[in-house]
């Protein structure tokens, strides 16, 4: 604006110090021009201002439709909880929805899905959708408590299923937050690994995926390596990597897979028509998982040249992640002493005597048979 009112001074020999000076008319000319020109800044930037305060009028609104309509689900549900912390980290209240996160997922009030999209959007910071629209960022607080939260959670073994399931933060399997505060990105390299670790190998083989490398943790740690501005933090990815992908490898050994019913229907002869079209939709999605696998590994084979390798070794791993290497090395030659107890094969119990009471009369029956009776005093 100023640089258009001298450019008008200066066609109108207003600024020539040998010229005669301007006349009224010229200098009502020029008030008129810089006048029109504020108003003209004025209007764009009441323009931007009444388009900001409409999108979150209108973003507002649509918030209050979805939470009218999670209000109608019946009191206790899985679907309104499960609904209710997304909507409270879209409008700008991650705190509240982290409070609320943990006794939620300890009751069963949330599925894991909607659980670990709320720690990837608190984990996305800057980058998230709640951001996006125009609300408040969420803190470095609350992003350390949602990467403890990850953590714990990871190592209760809460991100994988009996059904073959693997959950995990979106973000994190397709981006990396590299302004992530320094003490956050151990948590997060921690929780990956122990979403890997705490199912055997047998598992990881028996849900279809054999050899191939697992998106979780690895995606994230390439991402990190590439992105992250932290040498520390990038050479604690290659060690990491160097390590899963030598668990991974074309000449690991495979675990012994579990015999399925599919298998055993095959094996006589008798599989129906559903059942070949359930195999041949297994096998089209075994090759696109092959073909994704080898790109994968050629991006890992790139990251892990001998000078990486030689300069992550030489800086090592941070020491919040040094335990992980054994860890997995000891989880790749069957260890199970980080699988978490409700994972674990139960050992076989002792086989205790069976004792009954009627009016108040105890009856034992031993191992051998004989059967001993009491009464209880009270």
């Amino acid at each position: 604006m100023s640089v258009l009112a001298f450019l008008m001074m200066k066609r109108a020999d207003m600024v020539s110090l040998d010229g005669p000076k301007p006349d009224s008319k010229q200098v009502e000319t020029f008030l008129a021009f810089i006048a029109g020109g504020l108003a003209t800044v004025a209007t764009v930037l009441a323009m931007f201002v009444t388009q900001r305060h409409n999108m979150r009028e209108q973003r507002r609104l649509r918030m209050e439709a979805v939470l009218n309509s999670i209000n109608s689900l019946p009191e206790g549900a899985v679907e309104r909880e499960s609904g209710l912390l997304p909507a409270m980290v879209m409008l700008g209240q991650a705190h509240i929805a982290l409070r609320a996160l943990e006794p939620a997922w300890e009751k069963g009030k949330i599925d894991v899905g909607g659980a670990t999209w709320v720690l990837g959007q608190v984990l996305a910071g800057e980058h998230s959708y709640n951001s996006a629209y125009g609300n408040d960022p969420i803190d470095r607080t609350a992003i350390a408590e949602a990467a403890m939260l990850l953590e714990i959670h990871a190592r209760k073994g809460n991100f994988t299923d009996d059904a073959g399931h693997v959950y995990f933060p979106g973000y994190l399997a397709s981006c990396w937050n590299r302004s992530l505060p320094a003490k956050v990105k151990p948590h997060i390299f921690r929780a990956g690994v122990f979403a890997l670790i705490t199912r055997s190998r047998s598992w990881w083989f028996d849900r279809g995926s054999g050899n191939t490398i697992p998106l979780v943790p690895v995606e994230m740690l390439i991402h990190c390596v590439k992105h992250d501005r932290d040498r520390r933090m990038r050479a604690t990815a290659i060690c990491l990597l160097d390590v899963l992908q030598k668990c991974f490898s074309d000449h690991a050994g495979q675990p012994e897979r579990s015999p399925t019913l599919g298998d055993h229907e095959r094996s006589v002869g008798r599989a129906s028509g559903v059942q070949q079209e359930e195999a041949q939709r297994k096998r089209a999605s075994s090759e696109l998982n092959k073909k994704k696998d080898e790109l994968r590994r050629a991006e890992i084979r790139e990251i892990l040249n001998p000078w990486r390798k030689w300069w992550a070794n030489r800086l090592g791993v941070i020491p919040e992640c040094a335990d992980l290497v054994v860890m997995i090395e000891q989880w790749n030659n069957g260890s199970e002493a980080y699988v978490p107890r409700a994972l674990r094969a139960e050992p076989p119990s002792i086989n205790a005597p069976a004792a009954t009471m009627q009016d108040g009369v105890v009856q034992v029956v031993m191992e051998n048979g004989d059967r001993v009776q009491f009464r209880m005093e009270s």
